[in-house]
């Protein structure tokens, strides 16, 4: 979660055109960020919780501020629409394991509320922002603002409905489809990255980060595709999913980032 903070923090002031993160937002994001730790590791999971749901509660505010403000020379592209939704997973995640900590709320209510925090998340994330950040690594025109043409509007209806598609996974695999709802989402998200994205062709430019980044992408939906074949494994399908595609992931485009930092400024201006 702070890898997608630091970057979402980064990459939309430069899209809009808008001022960067003061240093009391960022002292507050650290703040939030450190709490939901720090009860997680304690044991406190209702303070870690709230702390975590408060993430998303500050980064909704900094971006819409951004997205609908007079001072903002751009607009996201259509794939941000995956951003909201993926802070709807985390905040109503983390409602529902901070209501498992009281009598009387069935165990189920955890769990889902750890999907929606694992996965749902950082699935709608990928997506979201691989439409962006795909398309500048592959070396291809970045996408348009949002509102540009009817094409982008549509293809925001597209994302929307994606994320909605995601979130009704979880609700299946929650009632029991363990091999449907995890196939489903993996067909939602290998769409989403190799459509959307345009990862379904290797990346134009040179740079092993650039590989990496696109093997990332695959390594999502294979992992939920492992953990639909073997249910009963999985916890070590899912590490296909963390590691293999979240982790090489934030290690890929971490590279990016400094690579522009030493170059012309493309991966957060799009």
């Amino acid at each position: 979660m702070a890898f997608a903070v630091g970057f979402l923090l980064t990459a939309l002031p430069r899209r809009t055109q808008t001022p960067a993160v003061s240093a009391g937002e960022m002292v507050t994001f650290a703040a939030a960020l450190i709490i939901t730790t720090a009860g997680a590791l304690a044991g406190q999971w209702l303070i870690s919780e709230i702390a975590y749901a408060g993430v998303f509660l500050l980064l909704s505010q900094f971006a819409i501020r951004r997205f609908i403000g007079r001072a903002a020379g751009r607009r996201p592209p259509a794939a941000f629409v995956m951003v909201p939704i993926a802070a709807l997973h985390g905040i109503l995640g983390a409602g529902l394991v901070a209501a498992a900590e009281f009598q009387n709320v069935p165990p189920a209510a955890g769990h889902l509320g750890m999907l929606f925090i694992e996965q749902g998340v950082f699935l709608c994330l990928a997506v979201g922002i691989g439409g962006l950040i795909l398309p500048l690594m592959s070396g291809t025109p970045p996408p348009p603002d949002l509102g540009s043409s009817p094409r982008e509007s549509w293809k925001a209806i597209a994302y929307a409905n994606a994320g909605a598609a995601i979130f009704l996974t979880f609700i299946m695999e929650q009632f029991g489809f363990v091999r449907v709802g995890p196939l489903l989402r993996a067909i939602v998200v290998a769409v989403g990255l190799g459509l959307g994205g345009g990862a379904w062709r290797p990346p134009g430019r040179t740079g092993i980060h650039r590989k990496l980044v696109w093997l990332a992408t695959w390594m999502m939906p294979l992992g939920l595709i492992a953990s639909a074949i073997w249910p009963d494994y999985r916890v070590p399908a899912l590490h296909i999913l963390f590691i293999g595609g979240f982790g090489l992931l934030a290690f890929g485009v971490a590279t990016q980032c400094l690579v522009d930092s030493s170059g012309p400024a493309t991966t957060g201006a799009g």
